[in-house]
């Protein structure tokens, strides 16, 4: 559910001329965000879960604004 409200935001907020990195960047920003609410929701700093939940935020965050751009933004 997380990656599908990644790929919402992330779409959403890039435009034609969005660049790749630009969009990763996007990506990685909004799955950071979204990790944080996860791990914040599991109890925070009690679970233990950080050095799982938010670099797999990030990096999927990232690849969910590279894979936007790339089959999202097509010029013709």
């Amino acid at each position: 559910m997380e990656g599908i409200l990644v790929a919402l935001l992330t779409g959403f907020s890039l435009s034609a001329t969005s660049r790749w990195w630009s969009a990763m960047v996007t990506g990685a920003l909004y799955g950071v965000g979204f990790a944080l609410v996860i791990y914040l929701a599991k109890g925070g700093p009690k679970s233990g879960d950080a050095p799982y939940v938010i670099p797999s935020g990030i990096i999927t965050g990232g690849l969910i604004g590279l894979f936007i751009v790339i089959w999202g933004v097509k010029t013709i």
